[in-house]
Order: C-alpha cells, then sequence, then structure tokens
C-alpha cells in the first residue's frame, strides 16, 4: 500500500491495483454491550483489521467458534456472560489465548479486574486514550506474529 501511495494515480494499471482487495488482513474481535463503544472501537480499528463484533461473551463464543481473531477486546461487565467468564471458558480451549486479549472497563474496582491483573493480561480503564488502544492492539498483532508477547494492565 505504501509502494502503491507513490506510484501515478492516472496510470490504469495502478488503479487496478489498487482496487484489489488486501491479501491479507487480520481480523479483531470487539465484545461489548454498548453499541457507541463498539462503533467507535470499529472506526477506530477497522483500517488495522477486519472487526467483528458481539454484544456478550455468549456472542463472541460463537464468533470465535467461526473464526480466528488476533486481537479480541472485551469489556468486563456484560449481561448474560461477562467478560472474566467469556475469556475463562475460552482459556480451557485455547491455553494461550491471553496473549490475544485486551480487556476494557470503567469500574476499577470489580474482582473481575483484581483476576485479570493478577493474570497480568491486558487491561485499559476508560475512558482510554486512542493512542493507548492502537499501542495495545500493534503490540498483540506484532508479538503474536512473532511468537511471544507481553501483557499487563496501563
Amino acid at each position: 500500500e505504501n509502494g502503491l501511495a507513490t506510484l501515478d494515480p492516472t496510470n490504469d494499471r495502478i488503479a487496478k491495483i489498487r482496487a484489489l482487495p488486501p491479501v491479507w488482513q487480520e481480523k479483531i474481535l470487539i465484545v461489548d454491550d454498548q453499541p457507541s463503544i463498539v462503533e467507535l472501537l470499529r472506526a477506530i480499528l477497522s483500517r488495522e483489521g477486519r472487526v467483528h463484533t458481539a454484544m456478550n461473551g455468549a456472542e463472541g463464543l460463537k464468533k470465535i467458534s467461526e473464526h480466528y481473531f488476533a486481537v479480541i477486546i472485551s469489556d468486563i461487565d456484560m449481561p448474560i456472560m461477562n467478560g472474566w467468564r467469556f475469556y475463562r471458558r475460552l482459556q480451557k480451549q485455547f491455553s494461550g489465548i491471553g496473549r490475544r486479549f485486551i480487556f476494557i472497563t470503567g469500574n476499577r474496582a470489580s474482582s473481575e479486574v483484581l483476576r485479570i491483573k493478577q493474570h497480568e493480561l491486558n487491561l485499559l480503564y476508560k475512558p482510554f486514550s486512542l493512542a493507548d488502544l492502537r499501542r495495545v492492539v500493534y503490540g498483540l498483532m506484532e508479538c503474536n506474529a512473532r511468537g511471544g508477547c507481553m501483557t499487563g494492565a496501563l
């Protein structure tokens, strides 16, 4: 893409190449029960990968049974299945899933936050900066490509 940006935009061959879909695009799953948060995160991250969404952990489990996701962003406090239970269910199936997880929450005092910190998983407190979100997402994508990740609370 960067190379194409330097080429003549009026050239028909270059225009045809630019119109091709990306060869590879990572998938990102956003699990949150607040539609405004989902849409904001989708808008921010849509350039980084193909964004899928779920309204709770149960829907998230279904999505994960259908696709591989490089990054999973999950709210903690949700109805039906909260973020912690969602993570624990996935962890039983995929032991390294924590390397792809980012938890988000506005509730710093919940017992789930303590568990997430004890397990040294990625955690962003609402309101978080877009720079922090991008940094953690890029970091997960990069370290998953290399095979080793560091996690932790911000």
